[in-house]
């Protein structure tokens, strides 16, 4: 469960207005953008099978379909995105015309020349050459939107020019941006729409994810599944460079590795048998991915590895998190009820030499087979 605050629960039980958020490098898409009366599925999976165990190394996914009436989206690009889900948790009337706060600095659009962006007042380095209509702030850059679909963007920090995406899509969105002015920041978007409401949404991570471009996009619609960032260890594990050295490498050691071999940062670094350490690789990763060592890893750490909301790798496993629900949490739910005997007995077991290790004597046995990382 992703913390958020009791006014974005309240908020949630009382059905204000949500917004989605796709965010990639080359465009933002919002409800506008969306078939929402179709929905978004997100599956946050622990473990893929029907019984829960250890070892697994699992990936959660997102569908959604994009309106594409406009065919706007032919020739885009996609990749790596991040999904966000907001709900309002505060609204009031606009009284600031088209500005907006942030990173603790006002910004403000106008029509006069040489004073079209202006920073707590001041006229900002860079200006852009159109009458602003519109504006956005997120992720330290502060975009001017103009009413035949102009962009340009400054350093939320310098003042000075900044990237921007510059593609047919996102010059079609600037013109329905006229008369807003939306910051993000610290999870909180603030939309101030001219002679109109201020609302404020607050917004928790579904993920970081990658959408492929998909083999028929139709001249109406794109319907896209996404698997999130755990797929790009979908790759053999000899592609990535291990420095075993003189005293070898431990298993925290080898799972930063894997991590940075893809600029993933690893959010757990210490764990149970972390400090096993590998002197060689061993010959199944000759042929193994190296997802298939994260989920080795996890199985002798006694968990499961899975990205985290805001795209870390974690091993994670179950536990109390005080939280309660009610008929008031759900607009669905299916409960099941089961119960299970405590594990009191452990055995590991190498196929390759035929021998078991186990500890404790009770009944109900777990089996750990064939792990590389716990042998003899």
């Amino acid at each position: 469960m992703y913390p958020c605050s009791n006014a974005f629960h309240q908020a949630v039980a009382n059905g204000e207005p949500q917004i989605a958020m796709l965010v990639f490098a080359d465009g933002i898409f919002t409800n506008s953008d969306l078939d929402v009366s179709s929905g978004i599925d997100f599956s946050d999976f622990f473990c893929t099978g029907s019984n829960i165990g250890i070892g697994e190394a699992v990936s959660n996914t997102i569908s959604f379909r994009l309106f594409n009436d406009h065919q706007l989206l032919n020739t885009f690009p996609f990749g790596r995105f991040r999904a966000l889900l907001g709900a309002r948790i505060s609204s009031s009337e606009n009284a600031s015309g088209l500005s907006l706060t942030y990173n603790g600095h006002v910004f403000a659009g106008s029509a006069y020349q040489g004073r079209r962006l202006t920073k707590d007042g001041n006229p900002t380095y860079g200006q852009p050459s159109f009458t602003v209509t519109g504006l956005a702030a997120m992720d330290g850059v502060v975009y001017c939107f103009g009413a035949n679909g102009e962009i340009y963007a400054v350093s939320a920090g310098t003042g000075r020019a900044a990237d921007y995406p510059d593609n047919a899509f996102m010059h079609y969105k600037a013109k329905r941006f006229y008369g807003l002015a939306c910051s993000y920041e610290n999870k909180i978007l603030a939309i101030n729409e001219v002679d109109g409401p201020s609302d404020a949404y607050e917004f928790v991570p579904l993920g970081t994810f990658i959408a492929e471009r998909p083999n028929v996009v139709t001249d109406r619609e794109i319907d896209m599944t996404c698997n999130d960032l755990m797929q790009l260890f979908d790759k053999d594990m000899s592609s990535v460079a291990v420095n075993y050295g003189s005293a070898g490498i431990s298993l925290g050691q080898l799972l930063s590795t894997i991590c940075q071999s893809e600029q993933i940062t690893l959010q757990t670094t210490s764990f149970i048998n972390s400090n096993i350490v590998v002197t060689e690789a061993p010959e199944e990763f000759e042929s193994c991915s190296a997802r298939d060592v994260i989920a080795w890893i996890a199985e002798a750490a006694g968990s499961n590895a899975k990205m985290t909301r805001d795209g870390k790798l974690a091993l994670v496993w179950l536990s109390d998190t005080s939280q309660s629900f009610d008929e008031n949490s759900y607009t669905e739910c299916r409960p099941y009820f089961y119960q299970t005997s405590a594990v009191n007995k452990l055995c590991v077991r190498d196929l390759t030499s035929g021998t078991d290790t186990i500890q404790g004597s009770g009944g109900n046995a777990y089996l750990i087979q064939d792990n590389p990382f716990l042998r003899g």
